[in-house]
């Protein structure tokens, strides 16, 4: 018997956790939502009337939240996700808290567009990349420095960038200007595609 907090879901919806890392408006009133999952690679969900309507999800979500996703196939989108109903994890209140703060909402856009640019869709080796990703987004409120905070996106740059198979970290030199404006480049040419984040990371590498 349905609860009356309870939806009904369409017989073929599968649920997982995820993280998001990634999101594009389309059309007027929706956003496609890029996520990274623990067993199945990164995933592009189609959430209709996001933009226009709060109520249409039960909870609502942006980028950085970490939770559950419920959602279906597609039948006429060229196999694309519909979302169905986002439920917010009880890590997920310490990744919000890091928006406070312009420096961490820098990092964590760094660390969740190079997660993008290297992640595959469908890809059932990523559970380390989103343990990765998630470990970092929840960590990030309780950093004090910036120094501390850019050495934590430097070695999780390296790290995303080794586990995709296209550098050897223990080759890495120890974190600095130089060094991270090298590894940002590498997912640059490795994906290419340019780093929206990288020029708000580097100028606070600078400032320090």
């Amino acid at each position: 018997m349905a609860t009356k907090n309870s939806r009904l879901h369409a017989p073929n919806a599968q649920s997982c956790p995820g993280v998001i890392i990634g999101s594009n408006p389309i059309r007027d009133a929706d956003l496609i939502l890029k996520i990274i999952t623990p067993h199945s690679g990164k995933k592009s969900i189609l959430a209709r009337g996001a933009r226009k309507s709060f109520k249409r999800f039960a909870a609502a979500f942006d980028l950085f939240d970490i939770g559950e996703f419920t959602f279906r196939p597609s039948r006429n989108l060229d196999g694309l996700l519909i979302l169905e109903e986002f439920t917010p994890s009880n890590t997920n209140k310490r990744s919000c808290e890091l928006r406070e703060s312009f420096e961490k909402i820098c990092c964590a856009s760094l660390i969740c567009e190079i997660c993008d640019k290297l992640s595959l869709e469908e890809d059932h080796t990523e559970e380390q990349v989103f343990e990765l990703v998630t470990g970092f987004l929840t960590q990030l409120p309780q950093t004090e420095t910036t120094r501390e905070l850019l050495k934590k996106s430097y070695t999780a740059s390296v790290y995303l960038l080794a586990q995709a198979g296209y550098i050897d970290p223990s080759t890495v030199p120890p974190a600095g200007v130089k060094s991270f404006t090298t590894i940002l480049g590498e997912v640059e040419r490795y994906s290419g595609r340019i780093l929206r984040s990288k020029s708000s990371v580097l100028s606070l590498c600078r400032s320090i």
